[in-house]
């Protein structure tokens, strides 16, 4: 997580205001190590020390800046964490002029989910105002993160395995779009991870809200759905004209957060999951049907967001070992605003928030008066080129969805749409807002 912080920054306070969150934070002190056997163990330790580096940047020009923070990033996603090793985080604080910092604090995903990750953020800057106040933090009651693993070891996973396998049970094949792109060579100039990003226009952004109400699915069900017909798309599979259906699988991202669990959204800890959704495409169907289905299909899977996804891939006819998927797409609704109040000493701005993925493409939607999609990709699995025209051609679809929609257009004769489409707007005009 990383954020523009304006304003007189009194480093001790920095300092002490980590140490407040790490004594009162246990998933902050813990570490995992496996003790002679196969299985992992968490560990929470009495204390830890949050490394801290600050960086003296005053002397560089300002237009070399972005340059060298993106650099940092870079970095510090490369170096990594040794999970036996405490802290499982680092806290970087670069000054770029004389009250202008930029502020980078990473962790190991095994500590925190996105959902978390915001809520420590706040906490970290009602500490520190404290601090530099003299006073005591006012910091909110939270349930430990020990009530979820005791909920978590009361579920079913037998009962899980036997949904997993009816649910999976058309499933012939994978749905991979790594196999037969991975690049000769990975392009440095990615990094360790490539990252593509566009903005719908307000006018799609409002279009596809009232779509989803209209129909009352949730944009995160049109999303999935819109998804599921690009890689149909890819695979050719839609157009087939003697096809009666076709199977597509790609990864989806829950919360994992158990509504029946009390205080569970301010708990702080990992609850997030990957889990297969399994969509089925009827050529002759409509985007109103398929809307429906995959909803209903969404909601099946949420109903078991705690099955580990070895067991969930383990119950397809595919076998143990065998991934199902290698895109995932997520709909991020993180609480990224700044709560603090008017007394505060520092101005925050530009809070950027990047969880690193071990799949090949990872799309992410973003909501807001524009909606914001971000690709996040292996290099050396994809090439930029390919991540690039298959967002493009999802924007495109989705700018085209309310219409298609509004005519009950059968799924058959979207993908002649899309290629009509991205002929009229050639790829390189239409990748053109990707960054």
């Amino acid at each position: 997580l990383s954020v523009e912080v304006e304003g007189d920054l009194d480093l001790t306070a920095f300092e002490r205001a980590w140490e407040i969150l790490v004594e009162r934070h246990a998933v902050l002190r813990t570490v995992v190590v496996m003790p002679g056997t196969d299985e992992p163990v968490q560990v929470i330790l009495p204390e830890a020390k949050t490394p801290i580096e600050v960086l003296e940047w005053r002397s560089v020009p300002e237009d070399e800046h972005a340059a060298k923070i993106e650099a940092l990033h870079d970095e510090v996603r490369r170096r990594g964490y040794e999970l036996d090793r405490v802290p499982l985080m680092s806290v970087h604080l670069v000054r770029q002029g004389e009250t202008a910092w930029h502020l980078l604090w990473a962790h190991h995903h095994l500590l925190m989910d996105g959902w978390s990750a915001p809520q420590i953020t706040v906490e970290f800057f009602e500490a520190y105002e404290s601090v530099v106040a003299g006073r005591e933090p006012q910091l909110p009651e939270r349930p430990p993160f020990r009530d979820y693993i005791a909920w978590l070891q009361r579920r079913d996973l037998e009962e899980a395995r036997t949904f997993w396998q009816e649910f999976l049970s058309g499933v012939e094949a994978p749905t991979p779009v790594a196999r037969g792109r991975r690049p000769q060579e990975p392009d440095p100039a990615e990094g360790s991870q490539g990252f593509r990003g566009v903005d719908l226009s307000v006018e799609a952004s409002i279009a596809l809200e009232d779509l989803s109400k209209d129909l009352r699915v949730t944009p995160n069900n049109i999303f999935q759905a819109a998804w599921a017909l690009v890689l149909a798309h890819d695979a050719g599979q839609l157009g087939d004209e003697e096809a009666e259906s076709c199977d597509v699988v790609f990864g989806t991202t829950l919360s994992g957060r158990p509504s029946e669990l009390p205080g569970v959204d301010a708990i702080i800890g990992l609850f997030i999951n990957v889990l297969p959704l399994h969509v089925v495409l009827n050529p002759a169907a409509t985007l109103e049907e398929l809307f429906a289905e995959t909803q209903e299909r969404a909601f099946a899977v949420g109903r078991h967001d705690y099955t580990p996804l070895p067991v969930a891939q383990g119950a397809s006819r595919l076998g143990p070992g065998e991934a199902l998927f290698d895109t995932v797409i997520a709909y991020w609704n993180f609480p990224m605003k700044d709560r603090r109040g008017r007394e505060s000493t520092l101005g925050l701005r530009d809070f950027r928030y990047h969880v690193e993925t071990s799949f090949p493409l990872s799309i992410r939607v973003m909501p807001g008066e524009r909606l914001h999609l971000e690709a996040v990709f292996d290099p050396a699995a994809l090439t930029g080129a390919w991540v690039e025209e298959s967002l493009a051609r999802l924007v495109d679809l989705l700018e085209q969805l309310p219409e298609l929609a509004a005519r009950k257009t059968p799924l058959r004769e979207i993908p002649g749409r899309l290629q009509t489409s991205l002929q009229e707007t050639p790829l390189v005009e239409a990748s053109k807002t990707l960054r």
